[in-house]
């Protein structure tokens, strides 16, 4: 989680809303790992890139894990 928020959150990255990224991540990793997630995937979305089915997993497990339930 470390890794994957700091690659997307590093200070030489200058897109719009990563300061509210780095914010959050500074506030809680695990949660602020999961708002980059989602921030990740709707970028991906919106711009009609493929997203690899480990993303998916990875956001499926991140989302059980601060929402509760079973998917």
């Amino acid at each position: 989680k470390i890794i994957y928020t700091a690659d997307v959150i590093e200070e030489t990255r200058s897109y719009n809303g990563v300061e509210r990224l780095r914010e959050a991540a500074l506030a809680d990793i695990h949660q602020g790992c999961f708002t980059v997630m989602k921030e990740v995937l709707l970028f991906l979305i919106n711009t009609d890139q493929p997203i690899l089915g480990q993303t998916i997993v990875a956001y499926n497990a991140m989302l059980q894990e601060y929402k509760g339930g079973t998917l």
